[in-house]
């Protein structure tokens, strides 16, 4: 894999002793180190000086595959710039540092940039004949998450964005602050934000140790509901999370105009205490013409015409 000081023994010994096999495998060098114009040039050296070898047509065929890859160009940049550039393989050797310029072959590769305190960064693209690509990467740094007790889906961005993993989790983000959640069955949502900075790939411990505690999300469709836990009237309105003792608890959800909701709730580790309180109040059902208008209730957005038997507040409202 050592492509370029193989060229460099393979040159010394064409000087020394002139061969087909030497001058053959010094155009297969820089052909490996992407150095597609000296490639071509020593090829045809090659057919021009040893017209009677049995690979010349194969030899051929790839000069003339050349005309077209050396028409064929990338542009690969980082941020930060200055990273080692590998393409498809690491044992094909590094072609050069970021910001790179250099010709490829058409079709899909997959771009490896390694930078000392970064993540080696993997990206993929695809490149037509005879065509210009530029490639930009951010370069990532490692983020470690771990809870107590793990298995906490890790959120970045916001608790409703696709988890990333499961604690622990070792991944890659980008340098800078970022706030990320930790969501698990029977324990409360936890938050915090991190500073993931470059050059500390060898530190074992993670930027986030996150003692889970037990706790009960409750939700109420409508929204807005109050919340009364074991008899006593919680601040906010759904949804909301509360922190609870392992074990049942008893929960009744209030809204003007909607049946009083009550249920019992676990609880703990494994429990299933996230509750939804569908509340119960008039039922309405509304068609318009034209179809598709927007219906609020008592200030409550029940949907889009036709509605068929929309849960809204007992009473008089204006619609």
């Amino acid at each position: 894999g050592n492509y370029a000081a193989a060229y460099d023994l393979f040159a010394e010994g064409n000087q020394k002793a002139a061969s087909p096999v030497f001058l053959r495998s010094m155009a297969f060098c820089k052909l490996k180190l992407f150095k597609h114009k000296e490639a071509r040039k020593l090829f045809g050296q090659y057919l021009a000086k040893y017209p009677k070898t049995t690979d010349r047509e194969t030899i051929s065929a790839t000069v003339k595959e050349l005309e077209i890859v050396v028409e064929t160009r990338m542009r690969i940049t980082s941020t930060p710039p200055g990273a080692e550039v590998f393409l498809d393989t690491e044992t094909g050797g590094k072609l050069g540092t970021t910001p790179f310029e250099g010709t490829v072959e058409p079709g899909s590769h997959t771009l490896i940039l390694k930078f000392a305190g970064y993540r080696t960064t993997v990206a993929t693209f695809k490149i037509a004949a005879k065509t210009n690509v530029d490639v930009s990467v951010p370069l990532e740094v490692t983020l470690r998450v771990n809870s107590e007790p793990a298995g906490a889906t890790l959120h970045l961005k916001s608790p409703e964005t696709p988890a990333l993993g499961k604690t622990p989790y070792e991944g890659g983000v980008v340098p800078g602050r970022h706030k990320i959640w930790l969501k698990r069955d029977g324990f409360l949502t936890y938050a915090a934000e991190v500073d993931a900075r470059p050059g500390q790939e060898d530190q074992q411990q993670p930027a986030v140790n996150a003692p889970l505690q037990v706790g009960l999300r409750i939700a109420s469709v409508p929204a807005g509901a109050a919340v009364e836990l074991d008899g006593k009237r919680l601040e906010g309105q759904t949804p909301l999370e509360v922190a609870a003792a392992p074990g049942q608890h008893q929960v009744t959800v209030t809204r003007e105009g909607f049946r009083p909701y009550s249920a019992t709730v676990t609880a703990g580790p494994g429990a299933d205490s996230a509750l939804e309180a569908r509340l119960q109040g008039g039922l309405l059902s509304m068609r318009t013409g034209p179809p598709g208008a927007r219906v609020t209730v008592g200030g409550i957005d029940v949907g889009t015409t036709p509605l068929q038997q929309a849960t809204v507040p007992m009473g008089k409202h204006d619609v």
